[in-house]
């Protein structure tokens, strides 16, 4: 091959003592065990969770014991790496000092170039000047007249939007205008924490567009009833690793440092600067396969007068099932009472045969109909589904339950309640 090298993001490293750290380790531990000669790593942002010094002298600490002495350092600064009440020259500094990194950088490894910039400031969205903008686009025009032929990789903290899983809400739209005109670009962005063991998070129109997890823990779209930041959402930690060959084929393996392994089938860019070429695009959306049910259990548990637990056997895909439609039925009317979307536990490379959801926000005494659909990434439904009965129970009734255990305290133990 012709150039290696691995990409993380979102490390959050914190002054007290958290997990963080260990996934740090752990995540550099697997990259020198997989790709021992790496010739540079590169970190989209966040390295620190508040951009004090203690969090900079972990990062330091851990990246000079675990990481490859060897590789070129690439590191950018994130929104949180600004959250130190520091002006923002002061805190590009100290970002400088503990890290080694540039705040923006044009960097030539083995003939390959790599742009690297940092957000401006603190905001979430990120902040990027003008004089930036134009110093980007005269730095890509250095790299296409160098060789068009190979891919110019390029890194920045935030999303850029309307390209990967995540951008549209964790995003700035600063830079596509910017890149559009050189189908060559690889752009590495993190911020969301969105995983990578969704096909989105690829993303090919103009360029090139990959999102690079998070080290530290995940985060998803909102709307599910699990939360955007789903159950068990620290036992998770992505990045990527990166190759090039002779002929100047790309090839991009998703990490789940976790289990300590390649998620799934690598990504592969080829004619990396012919768009008509590009496989990882829009139109994924109109052909996914859809889920399906192998078994039809549902079990239901806590009843109570406004919410159910629900229990069911997972669907089945050639992937993975990305999330769950659950319809609440009026079973009298016949009329839909509430729609829930929850997601499954895919992310953990390790998904239950089957998933718990609660239910709420249900009317007391009344008789539901339940029907479940699964769902694939790109949003396609299962045509079959699973189905339940059940039915609330009453206030009242609960109320005159707890009275009467009240009473059977009060007749047995008489002392008890003068106390």
């Amino acid at each position: 091959m012709n150039i290696s090298f691995a990409v993380i993001s979102d490390i959050h490293l914190k002054s007290k003592t958290t997990k963080d750290e260990k996934k740090f380790k752990k995540a550099l531990e697997v990259i020198n065990r997989l790709r021992p000669e790496l010739d540079a790593m590169i970190i989209a942002g966040d390295i620190t969770h508040g951009g004090k010094k203690s969090e900079y002298v972990k990062f330091e600490n851990i990246y000079n014991e675990y990481g490859n002495p060897n590789a070129e350092r690439i590191f950018v600064m994130g929104n949180h790496d600004y959250w130190n009440g520091l002006p923002i020259k002061m805190a590009q500094k100290r970002f400088r000092e503990f890290t080694g990194g540039l705040i923006h950088s044009h960097k030539i490894i083995k003939g390959f170039h790599f742009i690297s910039v940092s957000t401006e400031g603190r905001w979430r969205d990120g902040h990027f000047t003008s004089k930036l903008l134009k110093w980007v686009k005269e730095r890509l025009e250095i790299a296409k007249n160098d060789d068009p032929k190979k891919p110019i990789f390029f890194t920045v903290h935030q999303h850029i939007k309307g390209t990967v899983y995540g951008s549209e809400e964790w995003s700035n739209k600063s830079f596509y205008n910017v890149l559009k005109d050189y189908p060559q670009v690889v752009t590495f962005t993190g911020h969301s924490h969105h995983p990578l063991n969704d096909p989105r998070s690829i993303h090919q129109r103009d360029f090139t567009s990959i999102g690079t997890a998070s080290v530290s823990y995940i985060e998803m779209e909102k709307g599910k009833v699990n939360g955007s930041i789903p159950p068990r959402a620290d036992e998770f930690s992505q990045g990527l690793l990166i190759s090039v060959s002779e002929d100047n084929k790309v090839i991009i393996e998703a990490l789940d440092f976790v289990n300590e392994k390649i998620i799934s089938t690598p990504w592969v860019l080829e004619d990396i600067g012919d768009k008509s070429k590009f496989k990882y695009t829009d139109d994924r959306y109109k052909c996914g396969i859809k889920p399906y049910f192998k078994g039809k259990m549902v079990k239901l548990k806590d009843v109570t007068s406004d919410s159910v637990t629900i229990i069911f056997n997972q669907g089945k895909h050639k992937d993975f099932i990305h999330s769950y439609k659950i319809e609440v039925i009026n079973k009298i009317t016949g009329k839909i009472h509430k729609e829930f979307l929850a997601f499954s536990d895919f992310y953990l490379n390790k998904s239950k045969t089957k998933l718990s959801v609660k239910l709420t926000g249900l009317m007391k005494n009344t008789k539901y109909n339940l029907k479940i659909k699964a769902l694939e990434s790109f949003g396609h439904e299962s045509e079959d589904y699973l189905t339940a009965t059940f039915e609330t129970m009453n206030k009242s009734r609960i109320k005159t339950i707890t009275d009467n255990i009240m009473l059977c305290v009060e007749y047995l133990f008489p002392s008890a309640q003068k106390r």
